[in-house]
């Protein structure tokens, strides 16, 4: 059985933000973020 991931408008938000902050405390670190949320979903 397949399943479809829907991810809410403010979980996009809330990455976002995230990987803004931990790209102003290290260059890139916000961008590995969510290519490893996007791998594991």
């Amino acid at each position: 059985m397949k399943y479809k991931t829907v991810i809410l408008l403010t979980a996009k938000e809330d990455l976002q933000k995230a990987a803004k902050w931990y790209n102003q405390k290290q260059p890139g670190l916000g961008i590995e973020l969510v290519a490893r949320l996007r791998a594991r979903l």
